[in-house]
Order: C-alpha cells, then sequence, then structure tokens
C-alpha cells in the first residue's frame, strides 16, 4: 500500500548569496576552488560547465568531502552537482543534497513522522534536464526511454532557469537491484531567479504505509527493525526527507547495505564469488543471492580442474620428472615455482612430499584475480621456451 505526499517548497538562498559576492565567473570559480572555498571541481561536460564536490582516486572511486569540510563551509552541501550558466554566472541545476545516513536519537516514530515524509528508498542515478527561460533553450539526458514531465516556462523577465530532477533506474544504473526496464521518476523541480535564489519543489512520490502491527509510539529503530521483517531480504529501507528543509536522510536495510557492499567488489559476478570466497564470505553472499548458486557451481568445478591439473605439472616437472618446463603451459609456471618452493621450506624439512592437500591450500589463497586467470586458462596449451613468468607478464595476459 502507498499513498502520495503533497509537494513541499524551499527557497535556497546560497547562490544569490555567492554571486552578490562574487559579481563575475572567474572570481566565483577561483574562490570556488580554493582552499577557503572548499576545493570544488569545475569540469566541461558535454560544452555545460559542471560545478562539484565530488572527485576521484586514481582507481576511479568517487571522493567526498569531510563532515569537517561541510561543517566549515556552509555552501558545500549545495555543490553535489551544479550546472553553471558562466556567462550569466547563474545556476541553470542544481542536484539533491547528498543523502546522510539517518538517526532518529531515540525518536519515536510518530515524532520522526511529523517532521518528515518516509519513502521508499530505489536505486538509480539523478540527472536533470532544464530550460533557460530567455532563449528557451532545453536540455534534457539522453536515455533509452521516454519523458514524462518537463521543466515548466517561467516568465523571463523573473526567472533564468526552470529544472527537473529525475531518479534514472535500469540497465547501468542500479547496483543490487535487478535492472529492469530504464525508468525516469521526477523527484524534485526547480525555479532559479534572475539574483540566484532558488526554489525547490520537493516530489517525494509514495509514502510507506504502516500495517496496523507497527506501534506509533514505539522506538523509531524498533519500528524500523519490525517493518523490515515483514519485507524481502533485499528491500533496500528508507529515504527521510524533512519536509522543513528538503534534506534527505537514509536508513538502510542491513541485508540490502551487505548485498550492496558485496557487489560493488566487481561487476565481474566470477570474479566477485572468487573474491568472496577467498574472504569466506561466500557462504552468505548465495544466501542473499541464491540465483548465483548455479554460476558458483560452474566454477567450482573449474577450480577443482585447475588444482589437479596444477598437481599434474608439478608431479610430472619435479618429481617424476617427465616434463621440462617447455611442456607445461606458461600460466603454470610461476604456480610450480612456488608449490616446490613451499615443498622445500615446509615439507621437506618434515620428510614430507607435496600433495592434493597442499595444493588445495595453495589455490585457495590465490588473489582472485590470480585463481580467475587460470580458470579461464583451462584447455589452453600455452607451451613456450623456458623462462619464468613474473606478476606483471601474467596481468598483462589477464587484462587482455
Amino acid at each position: 500500500m502507498s499513498s502520495t505526499i503533497d509537494n513541499n517548497s524551499h527557497s535556497i538562498n546560497v547562490f544569490s548569496e555567492l554571486r552578490r559576492k562574487y559579481v563575475d565567473w572567474d572570481s566565483l570559480r577561483a574562490y570556488l576552488t580554493s582552499d577557503e572555498g572548499g576545493k570544488l571541481n569545475v569540469s566541461d561536460v558535454d560544452g555545460m560547465t559542471i560545478i562539484s564536490y565530488k572527485s576521484k582516486d586514481k582507481d576511479g572511486k568517487a571522493l567526498f568531502p569531510s563532515e569537517e569540510d561541510f561543517t566549515r563551509h556552509s555552501h558545500l552541501e549545495w555543490f553535489q552537482r551544479v550546472v553553471w550558466d558562466t556567462q550569466a554566472n547563474l545556476p541553470l541545476a542544481i542536484a539533491p543534497r547528498r543523502c546522510r545516513t539517518f538517526d532518529a536519537q531515540g525518536k519515536t516514530l510518530a515524532a520522526v513522522r511529523e517532521c518528515y515524509h518516509i519513502i521508499p528508498y530505489q536505486e538509480g542515478v539523478i540527472q536533470a534536464g532544464f530550460n533557460v527561460c530567455e532563449t528557451d533553450k532545453m536540455y534534457m539526458p539522453k536515455f533509452d526511454g521516454s519523458w514524462t514531465q518537463f521543466p515548466e516556462v517561467n516568465d523571463p523577465r523573473k526567472f533564468h532557469a526552470n529544472f527537473m530532477n529525475y531518479l534514472i533506474s535500469g540497465p547501468g544504473k542500479t547496483i543490487v537491484s535487478s535492472a529492469g526496464d530504464v525508468k525516469a521518476s521526477p523527484i524534485q523541480k526547480g525555479s532559479v531567479a534572475i539574483d540566484g535564489t532558488i526554489e525547490i519543489a520537493e516530489i517525494a512520490g509514495e509514502e510507506v504505509v504502516f500495517d496496523d502491527d507497527i506501534n506509533m509510539a514505539e522506538d523509531f529503530e524498533a519500528a524500523f527493525n519490525r517493518f523490515m521483517s515483514h519485507q524481502d531480504l533485499l528491500y533496500p529501507g528508507w529515504i527521510l526527507l524533512e519536509k522543513a528543509t528538503g534534506r534527505r536522510f537514509v536508513k538502510m536495510g542491513r541485508f540490502y547495505e551487505e548485498a550492496r557492499d558485496y557487489k560493488k567488489i566487481s561487476r565481474v559476478a566470477k570474479f566477485r564469488l572468487l573474491e568472496l570466497r577467498r574472504r569466506g564470505d561466500l557462504t552468505h553472499y548465495l544466501n542473499i543471492f541464491p540465483g548465483e548458486v548455479g554460476l558458483y557451481d560452474e566454477l567450482k568445478t573449474k577450480i577443482h580442474e585447475v588444482t589437479n591439473e596444477l598437481l599434474d605439472f608439478y608431479l610430472a616437472r619435479w618429481q617424476t620428472k617427465t616434463k621440462s618446463w617447455a611442456d607445461i603451459p606458461k600460466h603454470y609456471h610461476k604456480h610450480i615455482a612456488a608449490i616446490n618452493n613451499i615443498y622445500h621450506t615446509e615439507l621437506k624439512p618434515k620428510r614430507w612430499v607435496v600433495r592434493i592437500p597442499t595444493v588445495i591450500t595453495y589455490i585457495n589463497e590465490l588473489p582472485a584475480a590470480q585463481l580467475l586467470f587460470l580458470v579461464n586458462r583451462l584447455g589452453v596449451n600455452s607451451v613456450v621456451a623456458v623462462e619464468d613468468v613474473t606478476a606483471e607478464e601474467e596481468n598483462t595476459e589477464a587484462a587482455t
């Protein structure tokens, strides 16, 4: 069950205040990118100037300012992503502020509902569409689907631009949820006045409706856990939209958070399964995603084949000496050498020899990338002249 809530409007004066202090784009840009201004990032994307507090590390992982940064720079929270008109020195569209983890601080569910709209959390990415009032220029994001709403054209004498923020879900936009069809859901609409003041109207959509067994006087945390106990395992949780300010907070379900962390390991399912196997989290993961059991069963069969093949090649090279390096596929060379080192340092002093348990232990401790490479090379008889295979060479082969 669900019910639609009314729109909530609020004004944002941050941009008009910045514009009064920094009257042209060059001076504003110099301030925003300085330490004093929060070291914001300015970039050109598809001919538009984007200002954002987000950056990326060398591996492409998103980096965000600290809570201390947000406290020190009061304007920072509004710059998750802002499309800026450098000619008029005015915003064209702003993204919603980033969701923060919700802390009810001992409040009852009823008290929380007085101050917040509680709506189901949905996976996706936020994109904006906007028009410039004076020119009636329209920009809408591209995706496979049709839009149901467009920003309204306001009076160009009073307004510079209008925008609509959409939550886009579908292929490539979700982490845990099944992708399904592309869908665009409007969540905010706004107008930018000619002085930079922004009016935002929240489009919160459908509120969560509670069953009769949820006591409104109950502690919020207890009520949330009780609600989640009636939902599917991967029900994401709630967005809490503050009625007075439009700030968004998130309360995630435990299993959904775990599933999201697991899925973020890699988009490559085989690599993800092998990494979770190495960490000892595979059983729990497959309980959450039983649909991947079949894929892991296939992987497990191939891991057994790799283990047996590696032992056979090791024995043929070092015990029976019936094979030379030239007779053994290149991708096994360094692993045979590593097992031989285990033999000399750990087994030989005890007068033990290499048997299947030694190789199983070795395989189980391999990094996921190396094990997946061996699995993918099953049946490839890439024998070469005698040479050692370095980790760098193996990674180069795996990448290709």
